[in-house]
């Protein structure tokens, strides 16, 4: 049986956060899976149980009760190779992976944000916010813009299938 055809299970989380865009082209595809969101607790529990190391995150995806696959981007090609949505040629998927490269930077150039906001810096946070917002933020949203400003999507000229 493919993977496309098997059972997924989503572990996540509760709330949206990254695992959304996940839940969002399962959904496109239309492929039934199940929805699991632990809480931390719950998770460091299953994380012991199952013999997963300390260092794994949420969210993961477990593919017919045996593969697992840690890590948003990581579920996020998973899905996006088993269910056409990973482009039409060896370019395209090079072009998607060029625009997952400046999601990944402005994601991770928002942890010093995330890190003033929890702990009430809310001063540090809006000086954060102003470098951010320039260096990291608006040049890949200016390109994109530019780029959609003559096509429907940012790559190829359809949405999978």
């Amino acid at each position: 049986m493919s993977e496309s055809k098997g059972k997924l299970e989503l572990f996540t989380l509760p709330g949206k956060g990254r695992a959304e865009a996940i839940r969002m082209m399962l959904v496109f595809v239309d492929k039934k899976f199940t929805d699991t969101r632990l809480t931390i607790e719950q998770w460091k529990i299953k994380r012991q149980l199952s013999n997963y190391g300390n260092d794994q995150k949420l969210p993961m995806m477990l593919v017919n009760d045996k593969r697992v696959i840690f890590g948003a981007t990581e579920i996020s090609r998973f899905v996006a190779l088993n269910f056409s949505l990973y482009g039409v040629s060896s370019s395209e998927q090079e072009e998607i992976n060029k625009v997952i490269d400046d999601l990944e930077k402005i994601n991770v150039a928002l942890t010093p944000i995330i890190r003033a906001t929890l702990t009430k810096s809310y001063e540090q946070r809006k000086e954060l916010w102003n470098v951010f917002k320039v260096d990291t933020l608006f040049p890949p949203l200016t390109k994109y813009d530019e780029r959609l400003a003559n096509k429907m999507f940012l790559v190829g000229s359809r949405v999978g299938f």
